[in-house]
């Protein structure tokens, strides 16, 4: 039931093939199966902790596949015969729509290219001009790809920077769980900040793939203020319209960003995992309406309270866009990014200044108007605080860092425990 076979290696793409030099990962490749479905009868298997930890991230971030799923060599002897058993039990093919036997399943086995082991399928462009005529064509970029240094570099930045943004998100979710009124904003709150470090711990494996730096090296210059996260994550909150505000205008400045990035991204794993980012971010945002909602609707404290948070937060709302694009953006001449930082901006402004107006909330911006076209438009943007975010000098630039950093040692022994069981069981299928 379960061969060797031969496999289209063009398809053998993971949003989170993270390796070491010298390690591998073994491939479960299904053919035409929906992930979706796999990763939930795995789970119904007693194998989620030990697949989930084997492929580097938490339970409910485990489908990092489209049509595969990977796990650590060493585990893999062990979800052979588990998927063979649930197969063979005939519970795996129905709850598939199919029929027994006809659940097509083969495996291979795979080393990072980065490392010099070039066993899988490697293209190669001549030269730049040739790898600009392949972006232009609408083809996609895969890890095994020798793509050029430049190209490299440049999606490694965007998505390093990214990955860094959504563990600050998190731990930012993660400070209002405690805080938060009642225990449905709690529970809400709680699953936020699942879904954010979720996201982080994914964007690291991805952005790893590309051998500029490992995960570990991330963190480690993320903690040490050596690295970027996007400026709104340099601010304090002062109250709970704060918050407010971020979970609502910030989670939908991010999700108008990333619907950008996946609509046409030529990085094939960014643009695989960013489906699932940019799916629960549209209920992130939600949650934050939600709760705009209800101060809206709330006394004039609580009004009054939403307007001041809007106050302090507007201008940064309009930084997290960037600066107006330079002539030659590389981000854009490849694809990465689909739209300019002003065309983004412009099509937040259309879409909440509105929004907000019919809420009876007021922009901070003197300067706004509509012209002939009906078209909302802003003022000069001031782009001093953002200059001093870039450079990790905000004004809770370096208490976030440190939280962060408190953090994260906090739970080494976690991680740590997690890694022996591991080993420990991996022996015990071996034996």
């Amino acid at each position: 039931m379960l061969a060797d076979g031969d496999v289209d290696q063009s398809m053998l793409t993971s949003p989170g093939l993270h390796l070491q030099k010298g390690q591998q990962r073994s491939y479960l490749f299904f053919d035409g199966i929906q992930t979706n479905k796999l990763i939930k009868i795995g789970l119904n298997f007693s194998q989620r902790s030990r697949w989930t930890h084997a492929l580097g991230c938490t339970s409910s971030a485990a489908t990092l596949g489209e049509e595969f799923l990977c796990v650590a060599s060493s585990e893999f002897a062990c979800f052979k015969q588990t998927f063979a058993d649930v197969i063979g039990s005939g519970d795996y093919p129905k709850l598939l729509g199919c029929e027994s036997g006809q659940v097509p399943l083969r495996s291979i086995e795979l080393t990072n290219r980065t490392f010099g082991q070039q066993n899988v399928h490697m293209r190669t462009w001549a030269s730049e001009v040739a790898f600009d005529d392949f972006i232009a064509a609408e083809g996609i970029v895969e890890p095994g790809d020798d793509m050029p240094p430049r190209y490299r570099k440049e999606v490694f930045r965007f998505m390093e920077m990214h990955a860094n943004s959504e563990l600050f998100g998190g731990l930012c979710e993660q400070y209002w769980v405690s805080r938060a009124p009642g225990l449905h904003r709690k529970l809400a709150f709680l699953a936020k900040t699942q879904d954010e470090i979720g996201h982080a711990h994914l964007l690291y494996m991805v952005a790893a793939d590309l051998g500029v730096k490992t995960r570990q090296q991330m963190l480690d210059d993320l903690f040490a203020g050596r690295s970027k996260f996007h400026n709104v994550f340099h601010y304090k909150t002062h109250t709970w319209a704060d918050q407010i505000v971020i979970a609502f205008l910030v989670d939908a400045a991010a999700l108008t960003t990333q619907q950008a990035v996946l609509k046409n991204c030529s990085y094939g794993p960014y643009r695989r995992v960013l489906r699932r980012i940019v799916s629960e971010e549209g209920f992130h945002m939600r949650h934050g309406e939600e709760m705009l909602l209800t101060l809206a609707d709330g006394t004039d404290i609580q009004r009054h309270m939403f307007q001041a948070a809007l106050d302090r937060w507007w201008e940064p709302v309009m930084h997290f866009f960037g600066p107006p694009t330079k002539d030659g953006d590389l981000l854009i001449r490849w694809r990465v990014k689909s739209e300019t930082n002003e065309a983004l901006r412009d099509k937040y402004i259309q879409k909440f200044v509105p929004m907000l107006h019919s809420y009876g909330f007021t922009i901070p911006d003197p300067t706004l108007h509509q012209n002939a076209e009906d078209r909302w438009v802003i003022g000069d943007i001031d782009w001093t605080a953002l200059s001093s975010t870039q450079s990790n000098s905000g004004e809770d630039s370096r208490q976030r860092i440190a939280r962060s950093r408190a953090a994260w040692e906090d739970t080494e022994w976690v991680r740590r425990a997690l890694d022996q069981s591991s080993q420990a069981q991996a022996s015990a299928q071996v034996a």
